[in-house]
Formats: structure tokens, sequence, C-alpha cells
């Protein structure tokens, strides 16, 4: 009788750890879709600091190019009223010799 009251319980004993190595499969592969979820989220942030340096860089040459562009905005101004200026004096004289003559 002893005997077989003792298959049941390695049954019983056999399922259960059947079950827990169930289970710690199921624990390994989460642990490596974590792992690689871990791999993937090192990756996008090396990306990251790489996209921020270049966007640091253009920020800085496009600083630079609006400092220059506002002072040929003053400069061009200024040459723009001079060529008016040449103009209208240029009209004018020669309203002047054509009345004259």
């Amino acid at each position: 009788m002893n005997a077989t009251l003792e298959q049941p319980q390695e049954i019983q004993v056999y399922d259960q750890l059947q079950r827990l190595q169930g289970t710690v499969d199921k624990i390994a592969t989460k642990l490596d879709s974590l792992v690689r979820l871990e791999e993937r989220q090192i990756i996008l942030a090396e990306k990251a600091q790489v996209l921020d340096s270049k966007l640091t860089k253009i920020d800085t040459r496009v600083a630079r190019i609006e400092n220059v562009q506002s002072g040929s905005n003053t400069s061009l101004g200024i040459l723009e009223r001079a060529a008016w200026l040449a103009a209208t004096t240029l009209i004018g004289f020669f309203i002047y010799l054509v009345e004259k003559a």
C-alpha cells in the first residue's frame, strides 16, 4: 500500500515541477524580451544624442547666417536709397536739360 500512495505523490511533484519549469521558461522569455528592449532603448538614446548634436550645429549656423543677413539688409537698404537718390537726380537733371533746350 505504501508504494501506491507514493506514486500519486510523485506524479503530483512531477506535475508541480512541470508547471514550475513552464513558469521559469515564460520568465526567461520575458527577460530576453526585456533585454532586447533595453538594447533598443540604448541605441535610440545614442541616436537622439547624435541628432541633438547635429541640431545644435545647425542652430549655430542659422544664427550666424541671420547675423550676417541682418548686416547685409542694412547695407542693402543704404545702397538702395543711394540708387534711388541717384536715379531721381539723373531724371531731374534730364528733365531740366530738356526744358532748358
